[in-house]
């Protein structure tokens, strides 16, 4: 019985600490959206596959919010 609590735990911390991480990569998503339409003035932002792909390794790679939006930026 306590193997059983054990794995549940396991499995319940696991899936929790994977929401959590993909909760931040969208708050950092929608930052950087928000912040693009700021500066190119156009609402909505629509993003084209490589700059997603360029915001999700940004994420990955732990670059601040804002160096990533001048690589945008810049890429465009």
């Amino acid at each position: 019985m306590l193997i059983f609590y054990i794995v549940c735990g396991v499995v319940v911390f696991g899936l929790s600490s994977f929401l959590f991480h993909r909760n931040r990569k969208a708050v950092y998503r929608r930052r950087i959206i928000r912040d693009l339409s700021n500066e190119t003035q156009q609402s909505p932002y629509l993003l084209s596959p490589e700059q997603e792909q360029q915001i999700k390794q940004c994420f990955l790679n732990g670059v601040t919010r804002e160096e990533c939006v001048r690589l945008l930026m810049s890429e465009h």
